[in-house]
């Protein structure tokens, strides 16, 4: 392909893309399902199947109650409660088929403490504390149950640190689910520290008092059965914000994954597996999950970070190098998820802020954006199971929103990337991959009625076709010169046959041209099968070969194929070097100029005899066509064509191909003739000039083609008409 017809295809492929992106970014990602107001500020959100019928139910709570709705938005029950909820997660704990709503909450508690400010330990030493925690914070939390028919929420754990996350999952391999808690938070201890000084204003000691507050970090993994034995626990001196379970090969089993300052894994026996380090001190690790999210075969963490100017994602191997990281546009992020949005088989990472919500790919880059309408406090990214589209369930203060994936945008992004498949198995020259792809782009464009995309298919399906017809040329000229190269060697059959392939292929590419030139190499070979070569028969002088005995050369055929074009080339070489010898004996001539007859008497060069010879040896088997007997099949030769052949040129080699079968005398025994019987030199006859010019003369050779004029067999008669002549002359 040339260079102008790829930049022309780069160029249009471009414009075909941006067609494709203004109709694709024309169409709402979400749209709205439902909306819905409650008497709270919701504080947690959660979703999840309560009933068993595989549709989830969405479960919200506030400072005072928790509100269910079913997924079309009805509200079904409400459950008062005297707590603050953080977190909410729906499992069936149980095993009856039906979920539980599981509530973690959290709050600080102060307490006031009663100290002794002496210390009396040792009485002859009886003085005041030097420091008096008179005051604490303590941050708690617990775990409470909903129970399907219950009327109230019930504390279920007692957890003793303000519960972060919460996670279900069978750990043991005995069929019921254990339930994992991560918690922590902050404490402050209150101290009064005593010191003695000198009061500046009477110069008397007194006791200085200074009042502090200590603060501090705790946090906890608990693993508890489903008799509510705690099972396992981690202590650490972080907030542990998230947790989630995951079987890891190199562990050999389940590991707990969580952290604050870092990502620690933790196997059930309590060993710390790996530790992944956070990018800094400044940021805190909200949340982590595993998934295989990149497209490989191999699962990965997926870790929200924050700091207090800006929050984002990055994506981590199982040995904790980061593959990529997103910084989010926009501050307070408020979840992250991963899931098929665009039922594609991809998953896509959901990067929920207060306003926006970030959609990218599995390599981090970003697909698509959406601006929510109202600020949003929480956010549980979800498929609800009523559809095959994802619900994005929304508090913002009192109202709960629910969207979901529109299902034109689904089909217009499906679509697009059908499209974009295209496009780029186009450019790695996959063209019928290409046609693939752009069927099913085409196809669900009609679904949608997208002129637009429709246009961008039809341009993008002119641009693979014309660059398949492109490739077709080529391969059609690579056999046609492969079918050249054979057919020169002689291998007709092998020439034949990759002609007729590129034939075919012209035919498909329909390429007129490339068509036609097949067929008149099929022509060409046609009349090489069906032509013999010609057949001489040279007798020398003293030869005993039977003048019935010609020497010939095999016609073409299917066992002397490979002969026939090797003949004909050598053949044509040696004419070729017999034209340029001629040629440049005849320049040599020119400069010589013609020589002036001696009055002495001087010995000819034999050589000139020989020409001269062989000439009245062709002039008599010309006329002697009686003779000929092994040569009925050859064109006869007129006087006239032979005189005509003997005018070309003084060194030229006729043009015919064949010769007339004639019998030539050795050029020993021709030399030996001439210089045994040489006459006088005698002057030449202007007679004897026209008939031969001056070919004897001037010691050139005699053309294969010449033919001079039958001369009287009265050599007294010619002898007188030259002295006739001479007379003349002389007169």
């Amino acid at each position: 392909m040339s260079t102008n017809k790829t930049v022309f295809y780069f160029i249009l492929c471009f414009a075909l893309i941006s067609t494709a992106g203004s109709a694709y970014a024309a169409i709402e990602q979400l749209s709205s399902k439902w909306t819905a107001t409650v008497d709270d500020e919701i504080k947690a959100l959660g979703t999840g199947d309560l009933d068993g019928d595989n549709v989830s139910e969405i479960v919200a709570a506030g400072p005072r109650k928790v509100y269910v709705f079913s997924a079309e938005g009805r509200q079904i029950r409400t459950y008062p409660i005297n707590f603050t909820a953080s977190v909410i997660h729906v499992a069936d704990i149980d095993g009856d088929g039906l979920g539980e709503i599981l509530i973690g909450g959290g709050y600080m508690e102060i307490k006031n403490l009663s100290f002794e400010r002496f210390d009396f330990t040792d009485k002859n030493n009886i003085h005041e504390k030097p420091e008096i925690l008179y005051k604490t914070s303590r941050n708690l939390g617990d775990v409470y149950m909903i129970k399907s028919g219950a009327k109230e929420p019930v504390k279920w754990l007692t957890v003793g640190e303000w519960v972060r996350d919460i996670k279900t999952q069978d750990l043991n391999g005995d069929g019921v689910p254990e339930l994992i808690v991560a918690s922590g938070g902050s404490n402050i201890d209150y101290i009064e520290k005593i010191t003695i000084g000198t009061n500046p204003d009477t110069g008397n000691q007194t006791y200085i008092r200074n009042y502090t507050e200590t603060r501090y970090e705790n946090g906890s993994i608990l693993v508890f059965l489903p008799n509510r034995t705690l099972a396992v626990s981690y202590r650490t001196n972080n907030v542990l914000w998230y947790v989630f379970p995951i079987y890891l090969q190199k562990a050999n089993g389940m590991v707990i994954v969580s952290g604050s300052m870092d990502i620690s894994l933790w196997t059930l026996g309590g060993t710390t597996v790996s530790v992944f380090k956070s990018l800094d001190n400044s940021y805190t690790i909200l949340d982590v999950f595993s998934d295989k999210i990149s497209g490989g075969k191999a699962n990965e963490f997926l870790a929200w970070f924050s700091n207090p100017s800006i929050d984002g994602v990055y994506l981590l191997d199982l040995d904790g190098i980061m593959l990529w990281q997103y910084r989010s546009p926009s501050r307070n992020m408020r979840g992250v998820y991963s899931l098929n949005l665009d039922i594609d088989g991809g998953k896509e990472v959901v990067i929920a802020t207060t306003q926006n919500i970030y959609v990218l790919n599995g390599a981090g880059k970003i697909k698509w954006s959406y601006v929510l309408p109202v600020p949003i406090d929480k956010i549980s990214v979800v498929d609800l199971g009523e559809n095959k589209y994802t619900d994005f369930v929304m508090s913002s203060g009192k109202k709960i929103l629910v969207y979901e994936t529109s299902e034109r945008f689904i089909k217009a992004q499906l679509a697009a990337t059908y499209y974009q498949e295209a496009r780029d198995k186009y450019g790695a020259g996959k063209y019928s991959e290409a046609l693939i792809n752009l069927t099913s782009a085409k196809d669900v464009y009609s679904q949608l009625s997208d002129s637009e995309g429709l246009t961008a298919c039809d341009k993008l399906f002119l641009t693979i076709n014309s660059s398949i017809k492109d490739v077709r040329k080529d391969t059609a000229l690579s056999l046609y010169k492969k079918a050249r190269s054979e057919y020169y060697l002689g291998k007709y059959p092998e020439a034949k046959e990759f002609l007729l392939k590129a034939k075919d292929i012209y035919l498909e590419a329909d390429d007129t041209d490339g068509v036609s030139r097949c067929e008149e190499f099929l022509l060409e070979m046609g009349r090489s099968e069906g032509t013999l070569t010609s057949t001489t028969t040279i007798q020398e002088e003293g030869s005993t070969l039977p003048e019935d005995v010609p020497v010939t050369t095999q016609p073409s055929s299917v066992n002397n194929q490979g002969r026939s074009p090797l003949i004909l080339g050598t053949a044509g070489i040696i004419l070729v070097l017999l034209i340029g010898f001629g040629i440049k004996q005849m320049k040599d001539h020119k400069k010589a100029g013609p020589k002036k007859p001696s009055k002495n008497k001087k010995q000819r060069d034999p050589l000139d005899e020989v020409s001269i010879a062989v000439s009245r040896e062709e002039s008599k088997g010309a006329s002697d066509d009686s003779s000929a007997g092994s040569n009925e099949n050859k064109p006869e030769v007129s006087a006239e064509t032979a005189k005509q052949n003997s005018y070309r040129s003084d060194n030229a080699i006729p043009l015919s191909s064949e010769v007339s079968e004639k019998t030539i005398e050795s050029p020993e025994s021709v030399i030996e003739k001439t210089v045994s019987s040489e006459p006088a030199a005698s002057k030449p006859s202007a007679e004897n000039n026209a008939q031969e010019p001056k070919i004897a003369a001037e010691g050139k050779a005699i053309p294969l083609g010449y033919a001079p004029e039958k001369k009287s067999e009265n050599k007294s008669n010619d002898k007188q008409k030259t002295q006739q002549t001479d007379k003349g002359s002389a007169e």
